[in-house]
């Protein structure tokens, strides 16, 4: 009978641990005689990496005489890890190079920090607020208040909100790009204004808001700037190339919204480009570019090529085109005399799709929407082997002012005209018909 009792205990234990923990192993059943028990306890927990998830295993190991009982538990929680915000100090500018990031107070301090080379880069971020920017230096045969770095990536909070300005007792433009490479400027803008004793803007004689020389890969984007000589400079003489300037606000230069002296590759896109004392876009020596989606208005000239001649700058002899210039989708209106006027040695240009209209507001005899010409005695060629097509050319005002539509004179020949639509008075003004006419509406006669 005592033996039958210990087994019946033993039954016992045996269902009790099964239920409990379901893992049970049994060396032998037999009666009882004294027990022995110890119980060992461990614990390891694993982060999984790049997460916040971690795993906790837990093992607990009960030993009897004759019975080891062994209990797993993995537990997986999420660990909440506490995180630093850094917060850019109030009016403070911020500079990130390759080795860090930088505050400072000053422009000149954040312009200096930064190194002029191909191999880091360099991005300063400026505030909103007022810069007033007065230490001039001196670079080639130019000067500036702010000197741009190769590498070199200015930011502002944008138009209207950050806004750098020369001091005017300083005679050096705002902004100079000389002999640089990958320089970007976006979301801030350029006050260059030159304020005579009169307290009058002196635009003519003013220095640019954006002067560029000699450089390649710069970029101008979201850029309002004005009260200067040309809004956008790139100058004459050595080459620059690959040029981009997109969604600025041009307005209220002396000479140009865009003055383009020399340069291989210019994109000019989606801007607004006005108030300018002559030309909207000045265009000199351009071997490769693109004039497209620009609101050009209320200038002298809308736009301007001037006398291409790549004969008389050597530079211009590693290029295998003269111009090569796609001019499509702007509108050109209410400009004081011509929409586009094109002279002197000008050859390879598409003007397309363009809408040139109510120009010529001070009624200047023999301007109108498009002019091609030369000056006599300053080449021997006007434009040539150029495609004017599919542009839109119309006067609607109460009181017509565009009154010729396209006007070929002086030597402008062996040119394209195609599907062409004018409304004005004198739709035709052509002088000189060795060229094609075809489809227009109307034809010349």
């Amino acid at each position: 009978m005592k033996g039958q009792y210990q087994l019946f205990l033993g039954l016992i234990i045996i269902i009790s641990v099964g239920v409990s923990i379901g893992i049970l192993y049994i060396t032998t059943l037999k009666p009882i005689t004294q027990v022995n028990q110890t119980t060992t306890s461990s614990s390891t927990t694993t982060t999984i990496p790049g997460t916040t998830t971690s795993i906790t295993q837990s093992t607990t190991t009960t030993s009897t005489t004759g019975m080891t009982i062994q209990t797993t538990t993995t537990t997986i929680s999420t660990t909440t890890y506490s995180t630093t915000t850094t917060t850019i100090p109030t009016g403070k500018i911020k500079v990130d190079m390759n080795t860090g990031t930088f505050y400072f107070n000053t422009i000149d301090d954040a312009i200096d920090v930064c190194p002029d080379n191909l191999s880091e880069w360099c991005k300063i971020t400026i505030p909103s607020g007022t810069y007033t920017l007065s230490r001039k230096t001196i670079v080639g045969d130019t000067s500036g208040v702010l000197i741009a770095k190769s590498n070199l990536e200015i930011v502002g909070a944008g138009i209207g909100k950050t806004i750098l300005k020369r001091d005017s007792s300083v005679n050096a433009n705002l902004f100079v790009v000389y002999k640089k490479n990958n320089v970007v400027v976006r979301q801030i803008s350029l006050n260059s204004s030159n304020v005579n004793a009169n307290g009058y803007l002196n635009l003519s004689l003013a220095p640019k808001p954006v002067a560029i020389f000699n450089s390649t890969n710069v970029v101008v984007d979201n850029v309002e700037a004005y009260y200067g000589n040309a809004g956008v400079a790139i100058m004459s003489g050595n080459i620059s190339n690959d040029i981009l300037i997109k969604n600025s606000i041009l307005h209220d230069n002396g000479v140009g919204g865009v003055y383009v002296g020399s340069v291989y590759n210019i994109t000019i896109q989606d801007n607004e480009i006005y108030n300018t004392g002559t030309k909207g876009i000045h265009q000199g020596e351009i071997y490769k570019g693109k004039i497209i989606g620009n609101k050009i208005h209320d200038n002298l000239i809308g736009m301007s090529f001037d006398g291409n001649n790549p004969q008389n700058n050597p530079q211009a002899a590693s290029h295998t085109s003269q111009f090569l210039v796609e001019v499509s989708g702007n509108s050109i209106y209410h400009n004081k005399a011509y929409g586009i006027r094109m002279i002197d040695n000008i050859t390879n240009v598409t003007i397309s799709n363009n809408l040139i209209f109510n120009n010529n507001q001070d009624k200047s005899p023999g301007s109108g929407g498009l002019y091609m010409f030369k000056y006599f005695g300053t080449s021997t060629e006007g434009t040539r082997y150029s495609t004017i097509s599919a542009n839109q050319i119309f006067d609607n005002q109460s009181v017509e002012t565009q009154s010729i539509g396209i006007r070929v004179a002086h030597n402008t020949e062996l040119n394209y005209f195609i599907g062409n639509v004018i409304n004005s008075t004198t739709p035709w003004y052509v002088t000189n018909y060795n060229n094609i006419f075809v489809n227009n509406i109307p034809q010349p006669t």
